[in-house]
């Protein structure tokens, strides 16, 4: 995948060679006319000037336009989840990180709080008609609650993404910590309100009683309680001037210079495993269902990023985009782990 702020970087020293040479061909151009305007006695006009100008600097602008949309990214991260119908869990896959985190995450919670337990075993997960008891006509095919949960716990592991790669990325001695500004979960209050794994995960150990409502040590930011229930600190390092927010089902990092939007979507839709994968990889015996999850990556600059400056309080977006692809991505995974050259050498044993 491309690194936009290098692009923006690239761009801008594009620009500048663009302006350099514009300016000296301008010169030798001007410097020609006047030559020729004097040897055949017609006098410059200021209009033919201000013309000039003006077409210098559309062409610049046009290039600079450019320049930036190659910057620009808009991706789709195609991941996947595995479940088991028949006793109504998620289904680990070995060294896929997101799967294994979905199915850890999940098993936490609903071995803490007997209300997510009840809306996850409440249906199955999937897709499911909805009916409009009023107007039959108005009844649509519409995800289950329980993948409406998993969607929820889906936007958690993209914070939670993000959360590790900026604090690791932040976490060095060269960076200003004035130009830094921590987030915590008491300022983003809409995804505490709306999401229920944020909203349980990171409250204070002192209010659930699967800590036994003691407080831990202000350095500890993540720990185990009973029946693998987890505390984890959020802890956001973003450079000053961002904003983060929910809207609708988009998570928003805005900032003067760029737009960075976030889209979990579990589809419902099922998706077929690689030839062999359930019984070779997997080792199950009993029905597995996989459903499509599709998380959308759209990042945007203004045309305020030309003035960026000391780039490196930036370059976390390409690591985190990046990294989310690698830790989501399902067919990066079976690349990695070299699934068709594995199962060829089983086949033939």
């Amino acid at each position: 995948m491309n690194d936009s702020i290098k692009n923006i970087e690239n761009s801008k020293r594009n620009i500048y060679d663009i302006i350099l040479t514009t300016i000296i061909i301008s010169a030798g151009i001007n410097l020609i006319i006047m030559g020729i305007g004097n040897i055949i006695g017609i006098e410059g006009n200021i209009y033919f000037v201000i013309m000039g100008i003006l077409l210098v600097t559309c062409s610049l602008i046009l290039t600079f336009c450019k320049n930036f949309k190659h910057s620009n990214r808009k991706y789709i991260v195609n991941a996947l989840v595995t479940y088991d119908a028949q006793k109504k869990r998620l289904v680990n896959i070995k060294d896929y990180d997101f799967m294994e985190d979905l199915e850890m995450y999940m098993l936490s919670a609903i071995n803490e709080d007997y209300n997510i337990k009840a809306m996850w075993e409440k249906d199955r997960l999937g897709m499911e008609q909805v009916f409009d008891h009023i107007d039959n006509k108005a009844s649509f095919i519409g995800v289950s609650r329980s993948g409406a949960l998993l969607n929820q716990l889906i936007e958690y592991l993209i914070l939670k993404k993000l959360e590790l790669v900026t604090s690791a990325y932040f976490n060095k001695p060269h960076f200003e910590r004035k130009k830094i500004n921590i987030v915590e979960r008491s300022d983003i209050s809409d995804f505490v309100a709306k999401n229920t794994f944020i909203n349980l995960f990171s409250k204070p150990t002192y209010e659930r009683k699967a800590f036994d409502n003691k407080e831990v040590e202000k350095n500890v930011v993540y720990c185990y309680g009973h029946n693998k229930a987890i505390y984890d600190k959020f802890e956001l390092n973003l450079p000053i001037k961002c904003e983060i927010f929910r809207k609708n089902n988009e998570l928003l990092i805005k900032h003067p210079f760029f737009e960075l939007k976030l889209i979990p979507a579990f589809t419902g839709f099922s998706e077929n495993l690689p030839n062999g994968f359930i019984n070779k990889y997997m080792k199950c015996d009993e029905k597995i269902d996989c459903f499509k999850v599709w998380i959308g990556i759209e990042l945007k600059f203004t045309w305020k990023a030309f003035f960026m400056n000391k780039i490196q309080y930036y370059e976390w977006i390409d690591e985190y985009i990046n990294e989310l692809s690698e830790y989501a991505s399902f067919e990066k995974f079976v690349k990695k782990i070299h699934w068709e050259l594995a199962n060829t050498i089983l086949s033939c044993m």
